[in-house]
């Protein structure tokens, strides 16, 4: 995860790694559950973390907010996650910039690669298609990142995952990553989804300047009006 990282536990069943930021630190929880899929436990005291990550491609990784804000960047978009808040997206392993609106963030992370995952998957779920390719054309055809705001099938999925029992979780994992991967084949996409979900660089500029204005001037009242002619944009927008 970069050369900020120190490794505070390794052995065959799990490791755990603090990253450090300007501000705080992030302490993720690595499992392994199948050759090639892995579960990550993401604790978050920070408003912004900077992690490296080995150079693989053709990664699939979604992730679920539990508590907190995330913001990441794709491209020239971005995305946000709140509590109960799914994404799938392509990780090409480059240097990620994440930032934590709230300053707090917690959340799983599953990583499935392709190359390395098992044939057997589709096996166990022999009347979908489970395969990695076939989650990242579904999901994120041209490079794009799937967002999924929170439900109840979301939520009973991965509420679970947040108090596995320590003497099942090898198992329980196993079970919960295929119950996943079998809901995921099974989801119907909003054609229109993924543009209502992405908000452009220009716009989370525009944003952040404002919310620093608001902050700044907490002690009197700013009207639209004001912000309008301040930001030369329409009360509207």
């Amino acid at each position: 995860y970069g050369v900020q990282t120190t490794v505070l536990h390794r052995d065959a069943e799990h490791a755990v790694y603090r990253l450090r930021s300007s501000d705080g630190e992030v302490i993720k929880t690595c499992y392994p559950v199948f050759p090639g899929i892995t579960i990550t436990y993401n604790d978050v005291h920070a408003s912004y973390c900077q992690m490296g990550r080995a150079a693989e491609t053709g990664l699939v990784e979604i992730n679920h907010c539990r508590e907190g804000r995330v913001e990441y960047q794709l491209g020239e978009d971005y995305f946000y996650l709140a509590p109960g808040d799914l994404s799938i997206s392509l990780s090409d392993g480059a240097i990620s910039h994440s930032s934590f609106p709230t300053g707090s963030y917690e959340g799983v992370t599953i990583r499935i690669n392709g190359k390395d995952a098992p044939r057997c998957l589709s096996c166990f779920l022999a009347d979908v298609n489970v395969q990695p390719d076939a989650l990242r054309e579904k999901f994120c055809p041209q490079g794009q990142c799937f967002v999924a705001r929170s439900s109840q099938a979301i939520e009973h999925i991965f509420s679970e995952l947040y108090s596995v029992p320590e003497s099942i979780r090898k198992g329980y994992f196993k079970v919960k990553i295929l119950e996943l991967l079998l809901f995921l084949s099974a989801m119907e996409l909003d054609s229109s989804a993924l543009a209502e979900r992405r908000i452009s660089n220009t716009q989370v500029e525009l944003a952040k300047r404002i919310g620093a204005y608001l902050s700044a001037n907490m002690d009197r009242r700013i009207t639209l009006e004001e912000l309008s002619n301040s930001f030369h944009m329409s009360q509207s927008a």
